[in-house]
């Protein structure tokens, strides 16, 4: 008679729910941040903001290289003029040229880091962090990954099962989980 009582198997193994494809939200430029907006568990829409970078670096970078070009230009524009007196500034113009160029370059570059200070999703889904006020004040390199950001339709779950417990689990037949 007991062979004929199906007893369903049971195994105690700690899990964790873990999202299917997260999209990992990392450091676009080295600096500070300033402040994570985003709470963990938050519902995130696409283009919401996600943190702040501190602005008052990038910001007067950008100033000081916006001044250096204009001062390169200007004596670039006024070198032909002094070249009727004098060679010396006609020779000199291929040189302010390339510095031109290169402050060009720098100035770009400081154009694409104050668009890059205010961070936003890529999509919609549910923030997950450990403490946004652990970011506040942080410096942070280009790639370091501060949030995650995923969709909660698409999880699944991790088992831990120990290696005494460990059996052959048939995908073809529901799984039951009870969370302590």
């Amino acid at each position: 008679a007991l062979f004929l009582i199906h007893i369903p198997l049971r195994i105690v193994a700690p899990c964790e729910v873990i999202p299917k494809e997260p999209v990992m939200i990392t450091a676009p430029l080295e600096g500070i941040i300033s402040e994570v907006i985003v709470r963990p568990g938050q519902k995130i829409v696409k283009n919401q903001q996600l943190f702040i970078y501190d602005k008052r670096v990038p910001l007067q970078e950008l100033k000081v290289t916006q001044k250096q070009v204009q001062i390169i230009q200007s004596e670039l524009n006024r070198a032909p003029t002094l070249s009727f007196k004098d060679a010396q500034p006609l020779s000199e113009i291929a040189t302010l040229r390339i510095k031109l160029q290169k402050e060009q370059l720098r100035l770009d570059l400081a154009q694409y880091q104050v668009s890059k200070l205010e961070v936003k999703s890529p999509m919609n889904g549910i923030a997950m962090l450990d403490s946004p006020e652990q970011w506040r004040g942080k410096p942070v390199r280009i790639g370091e990954r501060v949030l995650v950001v995923s969709n909660p339709k698409k999880t699944k779950v991790r088992l831990w099962i120990p290696e005494s417990d460990n059996v052959i689990l048939d995908r073809s037949k529901p799984l039951k989980i009870f969370l302590n």
